[in-house]
């Protein structure tokens, strides 16, 4: 009587062992689809990291030119980080342009490609190996992609620009770095009294003598003493103001800076040295370096020694000579000398870092005072 019982038991026993067997195998395959779908996350948000420092690399080099696009290609190719744990490097991204942030996007846009600010950056990771998911799907491998875009955005208008503008040596914005300007040389802010009958006196940079040749025989030498500081009044306290804090001013590329330069030797000597001086006194480092790269050297530089930047400014850029040298053709970034000698003849340095495209030392592919801004 006891054997039926004994195997009703066994078959039951039978049952449960093939059901948690079956359970097992179950609950292997459900962690190893988890092992293998947490994996291409994590190489997702690899791929979207690399994605996104391709793009910024790549908009950060568009100028206008189609030497900035190859510059942008390049840079978007370079070594923006690895994945697998850092043991993979990313196949080349594909790179695309567009003169807006939502497209249409091309590889090879028209020369020259003008208002061409953005870049599209795609990577594509098309053999990640799976380890368990083959079981389910057959298939061996995974596909991960990521794209970003990032852009040139203007920052509005020139408002709190610093009152005084350079001249451009160039209308080219990729000549030499910007312009015609070479960074780390130091060109001319004010003009001395007597700037336009002794050019010795002027600026390194100014100095060249194809420039100075060009401001004599298109007569905008004889401009010069009137150029220097430019505002709605050209009052002590205005100028003051306006050298230690910016123009109130809306300045754009176009915009004609011929009615506010005041008319006195370039400006009014004593409050604008006192409010330069003053300007310089803000910045906690007052050390004099050659090179913005010493300026600005994460080892010896500003930073490291206490610091703040505030040598640094933005102004605007004048149209080069023979082409209205009082019109913004751009903006640029330039570093201050740590002081400035107040006679009204003497010319008045500061070294030319960079366009101004926020943060970077790039010309830019718009005009006007930009940023760059990482879109998606």
């Amino acid at each position: 009587m006891m054997l039926p019982k004994l195997k009703s038991r066994a078959r039951q026993r039978g049952a449960v062992l093939v059901w948690f067997a079956l359970s097992f195998l179950s609950l292997i395959g459900f962690i190893g689809v988890a092992v293998d779908v947490g994996r291409m996350y994590i190489v997702r948000n690899e791929a979207q990291s690399f994605a996104d420092a391709a793009a910024l690399a790549a908009a950060a080099e568009l100028n206008g030119t189609t030497s900035g696009l190859t510059a942008a290609t390049t840079a978007a190719n370079s070594n923006w980080g690895k994945y697998h744990f850092g043991s993979l490097s990313f196949p080349a991204p594909d790179v695309k342009f567009s003169t807006a942030r939502t497209g249409p996007w091309s590889a090879t846009p028209p020369n020259p490609p003008v208002n061409y600010a953005f870049a599209q950056v795609t990577v594509t990771v098309n053999d990640l190996p799976m380890y368990l998911m083959p079981i389910i799907t057959g298939q061996p491998t995974g596909t991960v992609a990521a794209k970003a875009v990032a852009g040139q955005i203007q920052v509005g208008t020139g408002s709190g620009m610093f009152p005084m503008s350079p001249i451009a040596h160039s209308a080219d914005p990729s000549a030499n770095d910007g312009y015609g300007l070479v960074r780390g040389q130091k060109y001319t802010l004010r003009y001395g009294s007597n700037a336009d009958k002794d050019t010795s006196s002027w600026c390194p940079g100014d100095q060249d003598p194809s420039f100075l040749n060009t401001m004599k025989t298109t007569g905008d030498i004889k401009q010069v003493p009137n150029r220097g500081y430019y505002a709605q009044s050209p009052g002590a306290s205005t100028l003051s103001s306006d050298i230690q804090y910016g123009v109130p001013l809306d300045l754009t590329a176009g915009t004609d800076l011929a009615p506010y330069f005041a008319n006195q030797n370039g400006m009014k000597a004593g409050p604008a040295a006192q409010a330069i001086d003053a300007r310089t006194a803000l910045d906690t480092n007052q050390s004099v370096y050659s090179t913005y790269a010493a300026y600005s050297d994460p080892s010896t530089g500003y930073w490291a020694t206490g610091g703040n930047g505030e040598r640094l400014v933005y102004a605007p850029i004048s149209r080069p000579p023979g082409t209205g040298i009082t019109v913004v053709l751009s903006f640029g970034l330039f570093l201050l000398e740590p002081s400035y000698d107040q006679q009204p003849h003497t010319d008045w340095c500061a070294m030319y870092v960079g366009s101004a495209m926020e943060w970077t030392d790039r010309p830019g592919a718009i005009p006007g005072l930009v940023t760059l801004r990482l879109m998606r």
